[in-house]
């Protein structure tokens, strides 16, 4: 059994693990991008891979990062660790501007910010264990038995404890992932990035890929930053997100309020494609008094049989024209588009009020 806490004491007995002498500030927030933009120079020209990003991402939090091919998603991720500076703009890391760092101090942030990658950039000359002990090797803070335990630890943690002494080659993708958690994990750092960690993977291999992900956030309060390009994984996972497009965030906020009422026309767009959120035109009849209304609700509302509570509270019957239920990262969420019968102003009004006093997020289509 791993021991969480020995884990998290960043001050090893008999060991000489230690990370950046910088100044931490007791605050909420972890990390923090002010007005970031990053310009390549080409022979073609300058492009402009991201234009004054701000975001903000909480200690202990999975912060999810979206956008199509192309939006600038893995330049800021990379941002955080410095892999990628930016042009404008500043990054801070647990209170502490990292933006001009190099040398030692650029060698520590790394020991405090792990990354994992899509493609596991794991050594295949080298086996699991030594894949793992690698950055260990690299800091020089522990004599090798501390190294030991601290790769059996790792390995226990992923679940790979058996397959110390393979090679890559000799696992599935899956397993090589894991293998490149447990590096990322090595050094015991504050912030782990994921850089489209499953997107390399099956359905199946991605499903347990992120349950692992959230053992890890949860048992040892890391925070993670990860970037994709699909739905599902945000929805599975994250509990923030921010929706980037050419360079620029154009939507942020709770994993549910975005998912549930999107505000943006790309973020209804990638929504619509997860099958979340429906583009599609209702193609009811028009002028037969009928309304068409979508109504969204989430957490316990979403276990009670509201529709059916409202046609007998109403005296109503309505048509189901689209829905869509599920849960965002655990918490079952409804979203309905539904006909009436012909109504009055005044009854859709008492309709409308009746889902106020519930809670029932609503929008008349119709």
């Amino acid at each position: 059994m791993l021991r969480t806490s020995r884990f998290c004491n960043r001050l090893v007995t008999g060991a000489r693990l230690t990370f950046l002498p910088l100044t931490v500030q007791a605050s909420r927030t972890v990390i923090e991008i002010r007005g970031v933009g990053k310009t390549y120079h080409t022979p073609t020209g300058a492009f402009q891979a991201l234009r004054g990003v701000d975001l903000e991402i909480a200690k202990g939090e999975i912060f999810g990062i979206i956008g199509r091919s192309g939006a600038g998603k893995s330049t800021l991720l990379r941002m955080i660790n410095l892999l990628e500076r930016p042009s404008t703009g500043r990054v801070l890391v647990e209170g502490t501007d990292v933006t001009d760092l190099d040398g030692e101090l650029l060698r520590r942030l790394r020991q405090r910010v792990g990354i994992i990658f899509q493609h596991f950039n794991l050594l295949n000359s080298k086996t699991v264990q030594e894949n793992v002990r690698l950055p260990l090797r690299v800091a020089g803070e522990l004599e090798r038995p501390a190294q030991d335990r601290r790769v059996a630890e790792m390995l226990e943690l992923v679940g790979l404890a058996r397959h110390a002494v393979k090679y890559p080659l000799q696992l599935s993708g899956g397993e090589r992932q894991r293998v490149g958690i447990a590096r990322a994990l090595a050094n015991g750092p504050h912030i782990l990035l994921c850089d489209e960690a499953t997107s390399a993977l099956d359905p199946e291999t991605t499903q347990s890929i992120l349950q692992l992900l959230l053992q890890i956030n949860q048992r040892l309060a890391l925070t993670i930053v990860l970037i994709t390009h699909g739905m599902d994984v945000i929805r599975a996972v994250a509990d923030r997100v921010a929706i980037l497009d050419h360079g620029t965030v154009v939507e942020s906020g709770k994993v549910v309020e975005v998912f549930l009422n999107p505000r943006n026309s790309v973020t209804r767009a990638l929504l619509a494609e997860s099958g979340i959120e429906s583009e599609a035109e209702v193609t009811t009849d028009a002028g037969d008094g009928s309304q068409v209304l979508r109504i969204t609700y989430h957490g316990p509302l979403a276990e009670r049989p509201l529709l059916t509570a409202m046609s007998r509270e109403s005296g109503l019957d309505f048509a189901i024209l689209q829905a869509s239920v599920g849960r965002l990262k655990g918490v079952p969420y409804g979203r309905l588009t539904i006909k009436t019968p012909p109504l009055e102003q005044d009854g859709l009004q008492r309709l409308l009020q009746a889902l106020d006093a519930q809670g029932i997020r609503h929008e008349v289509l119709r």
